[in-house]
């Protein structure tokens, strides 16, 4: 998980992000476990394709941030604490909306007899949602991006 430093308190737009995050995460959480995935995904997709996917003036430490922001909704506000995959699923949908082209991540792997998934979100091949350390070991598989 990547979460902005302790140092750098969170500006009051960030506080905003992060609220409205938090709400986001829920929604999808709740979308995820109703319908399903890849429903949610395809919906979105297709409500984001319209936009220029161009970086939209976002330096990639701000795209980090914003990755950062999504894991203090998630993860410092301990009220309803979600997986990876909705969370990694609200910064992708969040970078969307900005017009930032990121891609979105499964991951699989074998721990002892059984397989375990995880979610990720990279942008110019950075992990921006999500330990860095954490996506080594799976075996990547990167949800289309253009409407497939």
């Amino acid at each position: 998980m990547q979460l902005p430093e302790a140092n750098q308190p969170l500006s009051q737009p960030e506080k905003w992000l992060a609220f409205k995050a938090f709400f986001i995460l829920q929604t999808f959480n709740l979308a995820i476990r109703l319908r399903g995935f890849r429903p949610l995904y395809q919906r979105l997709l297709r409500a984001s394709r319209a936009r220029a996917l161009s970086a939209a003036g976002l330096t990639p430490q701000q795209v980090k941030r914003l990755g950062g922001v999504v894991g203090v909704a998630n993860h410092r506000i301990r009220l309803l604490h979600v997986a990876c995959l909705p969370e990694s699923l609200t910064t992708w949908w969040l970078l969307r909306r900005r017009g930032v082209d990121a891609q979105m991540w499964l991951g699989v792997r074998k721990v002892d007899q059984s397989l375990t998934g995880h979610a990720w979100v990279e942008y110019q091949g950075r992990v921006i949602s999500g330990d860095p350390e954490l996506t080594v070991d799976f075996t990547r598989f990167m949800l289309p991006s253009d409407g497939a």
